[in-house]
C-alpha cells in the first residue's frame, strides 16, 4: 500500500529531473548558438540553467534513493555479515531521512524569507526567488517520503536494476 502511494509521486519528480536535464541541454545549446554564430549571447541561459540543475537535483533525488542508485561503498557492505547488512541499511535510510528533513525544514524557512522580502535575482530577468528556492523544501519532502517507505519496507536486493526491475514489475 505504502509503495503505491509514495511510488506515483517519486517516480513523477524522477521523470521532471529528467526533462530538466534535457532542457538545460536545450538552453546551452541556444546559448552556444546564439554566442558563437549569432554573436550575440544571451542574458538568460546561464541563470535558467541553473535554476534547472537545481530543479533536477532537487527532484531526483528521492527516485534515485529509489532505485538505489544513490553512492555506496558496496565493496564494504558486501564483506559484511547479513546482521550487519541490515543495520547498515537503517542507518543509511535514517541518514537520509535525517537530510530531508534538515532540507524540508530549512528550506521551507528559506522560502518563507525569499516570500516575505519579494527576493529577486540580480539579473536582467529578475526571477522571484521564491520559485527556485521552492525545489528545496519539495525535493527534502520526496525524499523523507521515500526513505520513510524504505524504512518500513525494505527492498531485498541491493543492486540498482534489480530494485527497477522490482519497482516496475511489481504492479503498484
Amino acid at each position: 500500500m505504502i509503495r503505491a502511494l509514495v511510488k506515483w509521486p517519486v517516480v513523477s519528480a524522477g521523470v521532471l529531473a529528467g526533462f530538466c536535464i534535457g532542457a538545460v541541454m536545450v538552453v546551452m545549446g541556444v546559448e552556444v548558438f546564439s554566442r558563437y554564430v549569432m554573436r550575440q549571447p544571451t542574458y538568460w541561459a546561464l541563470e535558467v540553467s541553473t535554476y534547472l540543475l537545481v530543479m533536477a537535483v532537487c527532484l531526483g533525488s528521492a527516485y534515485t534513493l529509489r532505485v538505489n542508485g544513490h553512492v555506496a561503498v558496496e565493496l564494504v557492505y558486501e564483506k559484511l555479515p547479513s546482521h550487519f547488512k541490515r543495520f547498515a541499511y537503517y542507518i543509511g535510510m535514517l541518514s537520509a531521512l535525517g537530510v530531508a528533513l534538515v532540507l524540508l525544514w530549512y528550506g521551507i524557512g528559506e522560502v518563507r524569507v525569499a516570500i516575505r522580502f519579494n527576493d529577486r535575482s540580480l539579473t536582467p530577468l529578475a526571477m522571484p526567488m521564491a520559485y527556485p528556492m521552492s525545489m528545496i523544501p519539495i525535493g527534502g519532502f520526496l525524499l523523507a517520503l521515500q526513505a520513510i517507505e524504505l524504512l518500513i519496507k525494505p527492498r531485498d536486493d541491493t543492486h540498482a536494476t534489480a530494485a527497477t526491475a522490482q519497482d516496475t514489475n511489481s504492479g503498484d
